[in-house]
């Protein structure tokens, strides 16, 4: 890995990172679906902006726009808005690690629909160990209490996770080869158009109180830092570097969550946690090598 991209990879990882720590801060006085509403919208509006200092244009209209839909509702509505729901009752921390299981997640779809991706037995022996950690992060719920909160908040980040797999699956087999910064930006825009109906009549957010400096301050963050601009990064690193080093970045999104987590909001892990996340992280690990050496092959 050379200086460029070992530079922009922990620049990813460190718009990713925080952006569970954003989260349960906005989360706190903004509802969760409020919270997205406004992520998409400021994101797709500094995205608009460069699209323009750029010269560059949004796709015009046609099945694309279908693609790109889905991709909205797939990897922004509801894996944002899930998130946020679980962050009212769990740790960000938790929420970064259970996000490592995208990748392994991915992998299992991918063998089903999409033909020239195939499960070998190192990519089995890498989901089986991620689905294995996120199941030890339930056990202590419901041992003690059943399906309770935390257990429905773990639940809610692991389909949140999943969804987040179907939307790389889907983008990966509709969108494949298309990096160009507009994409993205006109998914954005879309998912700001169906979530603001939703949002305004389920929440009503004029009626709440107008949230503090930090609140807010925690969604421009989410929104300008850690969605929009990593955006460009990560198109960036698409274009120049391949998957190889997104890959890298996905590694590094547990570590750096639970490093925010516990620096910034007091979070505390016990040791079943960092069993779970060393799971996940070697499962991560198997899952990619196959691609990596096949890539390099």
């Amino acid at each position: 890995m050379n200086p460029g991209s070992f530079f922009s990879v922990i620049l990813l990882a460190c718009m990713w990172g925080p952006s569970f720590l954003f989260i349960k801060v906005g989360v706190q006085e903004i509802p969760p679906l409020t919270l997205t509403l406004a992520r998409v919208f400021f994101a797709a509006l500094l995205l608009v902006l460069l699209l323009r200092l750029r010269g560059l244009a949004l796709p015009g209209f046609g099945m694309i726009w279908v693609h790109l839909t889905v991709m909205a509702v797939l990897s922004c509505i509801v894996p944002f808005s899930l998130i946020n729901y679980a962050e009212v009752t769990i740790d960000s921390s938790l929420v970064g690690i259970i996000n490592g299981l995208v990748p392994l997640l991915a992998t299992l779809l991918a063998h089903i629909f999409i033909v020239e991706e195939h499960l070998t037995w190192k990519r089995t022996g890498g989901v089986l160990l991620g689905l294995l950690g996120f199941l030890l992060l339930m056990l202590p719920s419901l041992q003690k209490h059943g399906v309770d909160v935390n257990t429905q908040g773990i639940l809610m980040v692991g389909l949140a996770s999943l969804s987040y797999a179907i939307g790389m699956v889907y983008g990966r087999r509709y969108l494949s080869g298309l990096t160009t910064l507009a994409l993205p930006t006109m998914q954005l825009l879309l998912a700001t158009a169906i979530i603001l109906p939703i949002a305004l009549w389920w929440e009503q957010p004029w009626t709440l109180p107008i949230p503090s400096t930090s609140a807010l301050l925690a969604v421009a963050m989410l929104s300008l830092w850690g969605t929009a601009a990593a955006f460009v990064v990560f198109f960036y690193i698409l274009g120049n570097f391949g998957v190889v080093a997104l890959a890298v970045s996905v590694y590094l999104l547990p570590p750096f969550s639970i490093f925010f987590g516990v620096i910034f909001l007091g979070e505390v892990l016990s040791g079943l946690v960092f069993v779970a996340t060393a799971l996940i992280l070697c499962g991560m690990v198997l899952v990619s090598q196959t691609a990596i050496s096949r890539r390099i092959e």
